[in-house]
């Protein structure tokens, strides 16, 4: 996944519909929070462990400032170990087309 502020993007109209079943219909800024919250809580849980995080991305889609930066520096910070897929897609929604690309690469040898 390339979006590391979660609670961020579900609060949109394309994903408003997941927030709601995980919070329900009347959620609030703070359930946002906490969405948000849960995957820098559960990096800080696995500081100096053994996890090795893949991360594909491209520098070039908006998710790339607004999640994958923050998440790098986070894993950096917590002193776990990451790998680096870089693509050169614009678009987020084309994420999906070039990483299957990246997974028959990867492993269809």
């Amino acid at each position: 996944m390339d979006v590391y502020h979660v609670g961020d993007y579900l609060n949109t109209e394309a994903h408003r519909k997941i927030l709601e079943g995980m919070m329900g219909k009347n959620y609030t800024s703070e359930d946002v929070r906490t969405v948000n919250e849960e995957l820098p809580q559960m990096i800080r849980d696995k500081a100096h462990s053994a996890t090795i995080v893949n991360l594909f991305y491209s520098e070039k889609d908006h998710t790339y400032r607004e999640h994958i930066v923050d998440l790098k520096r986070d894993l950096e910070a917590a002193g776990i170990s990451f790998t680096i897929s870089l693509d050169d897609y614009v678009k987020h929604g084309d994420n999906g087309i070039y990483f299957s690309n990246h997974l028959k690469k990867r492993f269809c040898v």
